[in-house]
């Protein structure tokens, strides 16, 4: 028989069990034996998450943050900070840091459009706000990572807004 999901073809097969190797094949101790996700990655490339790692990272993109709101000049290394974390996090980038990543490379084309006009308050506010959305959705990527994967650590609680 096959089946149709996404257009792709699956192809499934009956197969009688003397023609298995038996070697492979589930026992029902098998069934009853306990296990976590992170004994099945043990053989791969997957490697744990540890605080110190992580805190490296937000030390940096912390830096990096205030630089920007002192300087204001380019925000490449606060973006740059920002992947390197979602990278650590297993490559794993979502949908609220891709959105806060545009907001936040939207702010200089702002700042040069309104720079015949002598309006630095908005343009701080809008690299303040854009910042923050990135922060918090970091914040919420590292909250899930760390209750779903091997980590040493659990943030206490996701703030709303910092």
């Amino acid at each position: 028989e096959s089946l149709r999901k996404a257009a792709t073809c699956i192809q499934l097969r009956l197969h009688n069990t003397s023609n298995l190797k038996q070697s492979l094949a589930r026992t029902h101790e098998d069934d009853k034996r306990l296990f976590s996700v992170n004994q099945l990655l043990e053989d791969t490339c997957a490697w744990r998450l540890t605080r110190q790692n992580l805190v490296s990272l937000i030390m940096k993109y912390r830096g990096q943050v205030e630089y920007l709101l002192q300087n204001e000049h380019t925000v490449d290394n606060v973006i740059e900070v920002a992947k390197a974390i979602c990278s650590v996090l297993g490559f794993v980038e979502t949908r609220d840091i891709t959105d806060a990543v545009r907001r936040l490379r939207a702010v200089p084309l702002v700042k040069a459009q309104n720079s015949f006009q002598s309006v630095e308050a908005p343009d701080k506010a809008l690299t303040e706000a854009a910042v923050t959305e990135l922060s918090v959705a970091i914040t919420s990527l590292i909250h899930v990572y760390s209750r779903s994967f091997d980590a040493n650590f659990q943030l206490a609680s996701i703030p709303k807004s910092p």
